[in-house]
């Protein structure tokens, strides 16, 4: 079964839509779609999607990092996360790793406190649910410390 995952914001007319509407017409080819959901995303995770739309990572560079990851694991991305910076850790992480470059084990996350021009979290794609006793990683945030 191949997947499709979207990736947004604070739309309510269109993901809906273009959810059902990728069901409809996938389903006889084994083709579903669903809201991504994000939440920590460990290195070298294996893609849950075939295809990534994404309408929301311009805004939150969480989303940016995982998307880079993505890729690397063979999802296709529509809307290119790469042409916002090509010098971040994460991702050079990432690389280093699929070369067989021994790394730290490593999580990226999303902010821990949101910004207080956001009125509210920027998405629907937002977890937290890292067990993080015992796991030893090193810890990676597109955020400030707080």
């Amino acid at each position: 079964m191949k997947k499709v995952g979207l990736l947004c914001g604070r739309e309510y007319s269109f993901p809906p839509a273009f959810i059902e509407r990728v069901k409809t017409l996938g389903a006889k080819d084994g083709v579903t779609a669903e809201f991504v959901k994000l939440g920590g995303t460990r290195m070298g995770e294996p893609a849950r999607y075939s295809v990534i739309v994404d309408r929301i990572s311009h805004e939150v560079e969480y989303y940016r990092g995982y998307l880079k990851h993505a890729v690397l694991q063979g999802t296709y991305v529509i809307n290119n996360p790469f042409w916002w910076t090509a010098d971040d850790k994460y991702f050079n992480y990432s690389v280093a790793a699929k070369l067989g470059i021994a790394i730290p084990r490593t999580v990226l996350l999303r902010r821990r406190v949101i910004p207080a021009t956001w009125i509210s979290p920027p998405s629907r794609s937002t977890t937290w649910n890292i067990p993080w006793t015992g796991t030893g990683c090193s810890i990676m945030s597109d955020g400030p410390r707080s």
